[in-house]
Order: C-alpha cells, then structure tokens, then sequence
C-alpha cells in the first residue's frame, strides 16, 4: 500500500512537471514506464498474499487456542474442527457483548 501511495505520488509529479513545461497529460502518462506499473502490481500482490498469510495463521491459531489440533489427522477432523469454530464464535461473542471495565 505504501509503495502504491509512493508510485501515484511520482506520477503526479510527472504530470505536474511535464504539463507546467507545455507538455500534455496524456504524454506524461505515456512516459511512465511499464516495468514500474508491472512491478507495483507486483508488490501489491505481494502485499495481499501477506496480509492473507496473517489472517489465515491468526484463525489457525485462534482455532487451536479453542481446542482444534492439526495434527489429530483424519481421526476427528470435521468434528474437531467445528467444535473449535463454535468455541471461537462463542468466546468472541461473549468478548464483544460484555460490557467494557
């Protein structure tokens, strides 16, 4: 996101730049570069598959807190797993409706 923030930045200086000197919008949009669009793409995928990575180990790990074990295998994975889930929602429901000491 930041590196997003830092690209448009430097494009609208481009701009401000080229179209102060007489030049148009349009070249200015021209003059950036595909390999700097491609690599801020890349580093905003690069961004959301961390940020994805994080939410999923922070269920993971909320799902174990409350009683699910990965490595239980096959034994009692559909009822080990929902149970955790139920646990989870209930912990976090009890946290969010008690009222704030």
């Amino acid at each position: 996101m930041r590196i997003r923030a830092i690209f448009t930045a430097i494009m609208i200086g481009t701009v401000v730049c080229l179209t102060s000197s007489g030049a148009s919008a349009q070249d200015a949009i021209s003059a950036s570069s595909p390999a700097s669009t491609k690599q801020a793409q890349k580093q905003a995928q690069k961004q959301a598959r961390k940020q994805a990575r994080a939410k999923n180990k922070a269920e993971i790990k909320q799902l174990q807190k409350n009683g699910f074990d990965p490595a239980d295998g096959e034994a009692g994975y559909p009822q080990n797993i929902q149970r955790a889930e139920r646990r989870s929602q209930a912990s976090g429901a009890g946290a969010a409706s008690a009222p704030a000491k």
